[in-house]
């Protein structure tokens, strides 16, 4: 599959985060599961399950396996993949000859499952995948390979991405874990090399073989390989990828389609994959596309078509490469708001290129509308901006002739149209929803009936940008004007002092605390459904001991019942503790203590949890220490301990983290040092450790246009203090604490710029407004500069407050949905502003300046 496999090498890592898109459920205001899959047809109808048989029916998978039969750790895998027709018979024939032959297999259990694992943003390193066969030896994998190909040669399916195919059926392939690892590893998959060593079992679109491992004779001998010598384009880049295949910058070799040697776009479509809500494929809908574009050839707001050709199973459609970048990225690199202090909100430049591409954008879709054609499907990623300033449709897939009942069941989040509206009435709200993003970068809030917000927005632009009144009119017309809003509903952000805000933002958290359900007692971040989700619905970043320490902390009253309440909940929970650090141990126990709730203590410090295995404050020894230091009841020899194994960990360290900033860089335990030397021993060592551990988390930064320095994931940089490069200057100015000098004084600044922007997408702690109000907030050599721009940020988190039950919430982490947390959503908000009132640090487990003690009221 040589070209294939190349590509998605190389674009894998973009970390498009789809997994939060399916717990956005229609109806619902917070991140939730889907229900669908509890009431969706079973699968396994046609399955007759002998008794001495152990079936363990779970979600998403069912497990089979035979009582005789132990599974190695690792070895030769094989999947089945299959179109929906005919799932229910595919998984008769399979299961007949796994128990036929007692050899391990699981399955997908419902129809909702199987939609999911085959749907257009499905994980493309798990996608297709239907039912999985663990053979027991290399024997066992030979044969199960050679007779299931007997009984499945006729079959289709999609192709599995991360496998190999055996010949030219269903059946895939790779070398893989077949049992979980043990508990605290920090992989969900794992394998065990020939040194004893465990390391990450691999899952990425693309075939992977461990170095250890020799691939068996057999397999080379049979397999479903694509010829890439008759392919008549030569791949450039990858633009995009979703399950349903890639976008591609290509050039071509040929003159088929255009002249050799021009640049196009490819778009590829897979069969059988990438499964819409409708049940259509991506090869359907490329069809579909490909007769829309003829239809809009001339009207220069669609790229040009070339044609459409397949190679090997894929087909593809060659259409125009339009220069610039999507509408998005274009707007991020004009508006003002994207600058740091001091700022010039009313630029010229911009509001002529902002008022002129939304007359050109409207002109658009009533072009195409007067064409006969409904979008559908519009957002910023679906327009490109021909040379930075002519509006360019692409992504016609969901195109539909003219139709006053019909809307798509396809729209982005935060551009889809209000409850109601259809035909062009609906395309016209997804418009100037659109356009309202190019305002404000909160705009996409005002979805699920928060239609005030419209209102809100539009009117800081016209005051505090000088938007021209015709083009915020321009946006009313779709939408507002539409359907009307509530106009004064209560609490008003823009009317309460920070004091009231923060209370309002507590009422807003407290009155969705319940008990009353199995679920998470506070609607949070996805995090509490995954892997971990017990402990994350308890700890402090995702959980209730986060938000009943920030209610406190901000003198919020935590009234009896709830506090009683909460320590039935949790005492029964601490089984689910699993990890150290601020995600786990000590962020439960700092969290309690903030509470005030500290007789639940010692049951949390007697559960036994293994020792961190990395460096991180997130889980590791630097949430270990931090913790430590801020504890008056542990020993120095606790402290002790986490400064020794950081040290080891950062002497073995050839790099740096993953990542950089507070959560899982080094800048948790250059803070640890710079605090150890302050309060636990004053000793050379930490401080040199420390400098040590700010050069790594400075590797992973650089400079950027803005004269900002933040961390570079090579296709955007971050400035958060979660994960970014705002913990980095926390740490250095920890160690000036500590030396009474300012070292790293230029990297210094060029971080410092990063926290005054004058907006941010998101409110939140680790990633949003909150974080930088309390790095702000944490120094008292505050400059005038500093004032204004934390007088910003509130005005910021004035923009993402959302009413709710008589109080104030903001969404969390992508913006898609209310949350309560601290880590991503309101709770950590109402901690930035407890912080400003002077009432702690702001900052898990770090001392504040001038700070309030709380005691539980």
């Amino acid at each position: 599959m040589g070209f294939f496999d190349s590509f998605a090498r190389r674009a894998w890592s973009v970390p498009i985060d789809l997994e939060y898109l399916r717990y956005c459920q229609p109806g619902s205001e917070f991140y939730e599961p889907s229900q669908t899959s509890a009431l969706s047809p079973r699968l396994d109808q046609r399955v007759e399950f002998p008794s001495d048989w152990t079936v363990r029916r779970g979600s998403p998978w069912t497990m089979c396996s035979h009582p005789s039969v132990s599974l190695p750790r690792q070895g030769w895998k094989i999947h089945l993949s299959s179109t929906r027709g005919r799932s229910r018979e595919v998984l008769r024939l399979a299961a007949d000859y796994c128990f036929a032959n007692k050899m391990p297999f699981k399955y997908l259990s419902t129809e909702a499952e199987f939609d999911g694992q085959n749907a257009k943003y499905a994980d493309r390193g798990s996608a297709g995948k239907f039912v999985t066969v663990y053979p027991p030896t290399i024997d066992h994998f030979r044969t199960a390979l050679e007779s299931l190909e007997e009984l499945l040669g006729n079959e289709e399916g999609p192709y599995i991405l991360s496998d190999r195919r055996w010949g030219r059926a269903p059946i895939y392939y790779r070398y893989g874990a077949f049992v979980p690892p043990a508990s605290g590893s920090k992989f969900a998959t794992t394998l065990i090399t020939p040194d004893g060593l465990e390391v990450e079992d691999v899952r990425r679109p693309t075939f992977i073989i461990p170095d250890w491992i020799d691939t068996p004779d057999f397999l080379h001998k049979n397999s479903g390989m694509a010829d890439e010598n008759d392919f008549p384009f030569r791949m450039v880049e990858a633009l995009h990828f979703s399950n349903g295949g890639g976008v591609y910058v290509a050039e071509a070799i040929t003159d088929e389609f255009v002249p050799a040697g021009t640049t196009v776009v490819l778009k590829e479509a897979r069969p059988h994959a990438g499964i819409d809500l409708d049940g259509v494929d991506a090869v359907e809908r490329l069809a579909h596309e490909a007769e829309v574009l003829n239809d809009l050839q001339d009207t220069g707001y669609a790229p040009r078509y070339f044609g459409t050709f397949q190679a090997w199973e894929h087909h593809y459609a060659v259409m125009e490469h339009i220069p610039g970048h999507d509408l998005k990225r274009t707007w991020m690199l004009r508006t003002p708001v994207l600058k740091p202090h001091p700022w010039e909100l009313s630029q010229k430049g911009y509001l002529e290129w902002l008022s002129t591409t939304v007359s050109e954008l409207d002109r658009a879709v009533s072009v195409f509308h007067d064409r006969g054609w409904l979008l559908g499907d519009i957002h910023p990623k679906n327009v490109i901006m021909r040379d930075g300033v002519h509006p360019v449709f692409i992504d016609f897939e969901f195109a539909h002739p003219m139709d006053d009942d019909w809307r798509s069941n396809q729209g982005a989040p935060g551009y889809e149209p209000a409850p109601g509206l259809g035909g062009a009435e609906a395309d016209r709200w997804s418009l100037g929803m659109m356009e309202l993003d190019l305002i404000l970068p909160q705009a996409t809030v005002a979805d699920q009936s928060n239609h005030y917000k419209i209102e809100e927005i539009l009117r800081h632009g016209e005051t505090v940008f000088s938007v021209p009144r015709a083009t915020t009119d321009a946006v009313r017309a779709k939408t507002v004007r539409v359907i009307g809003y509530e106009s004064t509903p209560l609490p008003d952000p823009d009317s309460l002092s920070v004091q009231e805000l923060m209370r309002a933002f507590a009422d807003g958290v407290s009155a969705n605390i319940s008990f009353d359900h199995d679920g998470p007692v506070v609607p949070a971040d996805i995090a509490v459904y995954g892997v971990d989700g017990d402990q994350a619905r308890i700890g402090f970043p995702y959980g209730l001991v986060g938000v009943l320490a920030a209610l406190n902390v901000s003198g919020q009253p935590l009234d009896d019942d709830l506090v009683s309440r909460s320590k039935a909940w949790i005492r029964e929970r601490l089984g689910s503790i699993r990890s150290r650090g601020f995600a786990g141990r000590e962020g439960i126990e700092f969290g309690l203590r903030e509470a005030g709730i500290t007789d639940l203590l010692p049951e949390v410090r007697s559960v036994e949890v293994d020792a961190p295995a990395d460096h991180s404050y997130w889980s590791g020894w630097a949430g270990v220490g931090l913790h430590a230091l801020s504890d008056a009841d542990r020993t120095a020899d606790d402290a002790e301990e986490a400064a020794e194994a950081l040290k080891k960990l950062i002497e073995e360290a050839e790099a740096g983290a993953d990542s950089a900033g507070l959560l899982y860089g080094w800048s948790g335990p250059a803070l640890f040092w710079g605090q150890a030397y302050q309060r636990h021993e004053r000793r050379s060592e930490f401080l040199d450790l420390a400098r040590e551990a700010i050069k790594l988390d400075l590797a992973r930064c650089s400079e950027t246009s803005n004269n900002t320095m933040e961390l570079d994931e090579t296709w955007r940089t971050l400035p958060y203090l979660g994960v970014g490069s705002v913990a980095i200057a926390l740490a250095i100015r920890e160690l000036a604490k500590a030396t009474g000098r300012t070292e790293f004084g230029r990297e210094l600044d060029l971080i410092h710029r990063a926290a005054t922007y004058n907006q941010y997408a998101q409110a939140g702690f680790a990633t949003g407004v909150g974080g930088f109000l309390s790095y702000l907030n944490r120094y008292e050599d505050r400059t005038s500069r500093d004032r204004d721009v934390i007088d910003s940020h509130i005005g910021g988190i004035r923009l993402h407050a959302l009413r709710k039950n008589g109080g104030l919430l903001t969404r969390g982490n992508q913006g898609l949905r209310l949350s309560c947390d601290f880590q991503t959503g309101t709770a950590g908000v109402v901690g930035a502003l407890a912080a400003l009132d002077g009432r702690w640090s702001g900052i898990p487990f770090l001392p504040g300046t001038g700070t309030v003690h709380v005691e539980r009221r």
